[in-house]
């Protein structure tokens, strides 16, 4: 298959997965890898030597490493559709490494770290439902001061986010918040929001970043965790895991596809931060 072509399939085969604004930097790098190579017509004859001498160039030109894993992430994904189309037998990226981040990590939830916030939270049972919410659905701390009991959907395991954008959560989250959801009743039985405050108004995002700063004390925790933290965790976790990406960029609610593959470098460094 020529290379216009080979273009082609991959934008109609991700045109269902990726938004026109995601999809046009994709074609804009693909084109440039193309473009660099204009001795070869055809994509199967792409080599491991050709990528290599192509981010070598780049590396020699001093990019900084984002920049490459940026190229590195999307020609991944264009030669792996070209695989699972039947186009290519062998991946010409499979041996290529980018370049490591090791710079600009910053703090997440390890597994220890959460084993400890719920040892601290256990008698508290709105601060454990709001800890396991963060971290079993990796929601930005906005999206769940504004969470209403209407969004809730306990037997599916979901909640419904504005634009039509749904979350999964984990069983054991589902039982913390059938336990809260039936106190929390008791206690502000007129107020829409999942996380009232006293005046059943929803808990701000300084009260939330209060709740962590707490247990994080009462837990002997001596990083700097913060909501975001666990949003972080929640996409390392996914990505560690080989979750499409078209997968992790819904769950997370994202507009942009690059902005998801910012959080693929703590995957990178998951078993060293883990």
């Amino acid at each position: 298959m020529n290379k216009e072509e080979a273009k082609r399939l991959f934008i109609e085969i991700n045109a269902v997965h990726y938004s026109p604004n995601t999809l046009r930097p994709y074609t804009i790098t693909i084109n440039q890898f193309l473009d660099f190579f204009p001795e070869i017509d055809l994509v199967e004859d792409f080599t491991s030597k050709h990528v290599s001498d192509y981010f070598n160039h780049f590396m020699n030109l001093k990019y900084q490493p984002s920049g490459i894993r940026n190229k590195y992430f999307v020609l991944s994904s264009f030669f792996l559709t070209l695989i699972e189309s039947g186009i290519i037998n062998i991946n010409p990226m499979c041996s290529f490494c980018p370049p490591k981040e090791h710079q600009n990590i910053m703090p997440i939830v390890s597994f220890q770290i959460m084993d400890k916030l719920r040892e601290a939270t256990n008698n508290n049972l709105r601060d454990r439902t709001v800890i396991e919410l963060l971290w079993a659905t990796g929601v930005n701390v906005r999206e769940l001061c504004n969470m209403t009991l209407s969004d809730m959907h306990l037997e599916g395991r979901y909640i419904c986010l504005p634009n039509n954008r749904k979350v999964l959560f984990t069983t054991s989250c589902r039982k913390y918040l059938y336990d809260y959801i039936r106190e929390r009743n008791n206690s502000s039985p007129l107020s829409p929001y999942l996380f009232p405050s006293s005046n059943s108004e929803p808990l701000t995002s300084q009260s939330i970043r209060e709740i962590i700063k707490k247990y994080c004390r009462v837990a002997g925790i001596k990083i700097n965790i913060t909501p975001l933290s666990f949003r972080r965790s929640f996409a390392a976790i996914l990505f560690d895991n080989k979750v499409p990406i078209e997968f992790i960029i819904k769950f997370l609610g994202h507009r942009d596809s690059k902005t998801t593959y910012r959080y693929k470098i703590y995957a990178d460094f998951l078993e060293d931060i883990l």
